[in-house]
């Protein structure tokens, strides 16, 4: 992932793809759902911050863990952007934990 079109990411307001799987645990798990997470910071080296308001996780994620990133300006509004980051790992919010699993892929 390009690290300056990280960098202008920031303070957007980004949806993720895959969505967060949600997990009890040691428990079931539960439906996704597909939040908007803050982009906090961002590091010269492309590591990027992301927090998700709802739920209180946080998440540090390099900049090979994102595949790409794009604006979505239909979701804009009173001065927030929006956007999208399409991420090559699975996020699993359990607890107070956030775990990463690699994404699957289907032939």
């Amino acid at each position: 992932m390009n690290k300056q079109k990280l960098i202008n990411s920031l303070h957007y307001r980004v949806r993720l793809w895959p969505v967060a799987w949600r997990k009890v645990p040691g428990g079931p798990w539960l439906p996704p759902l597909d939040d908007d997470w803050i982009v906090m910071a961002v590091s010269a080296q492309g590591v990027v911050q992301i927090d998700n308001p709802r739920t209180g996780h946080f998440v540090l994620l390099g900049a090979d863990r994102i595949h790409h990133f794009e604006h979505e300006p239909h979701r804009d509004w009173d001065g927030l952007k929006h956007g999208l980051y399409e991420l090559r790992t699975q996020l699993v919010l359990s607890g107070n934990c956030v775990f990463y699993r690699p994404r699957q892929r289907h032939h």
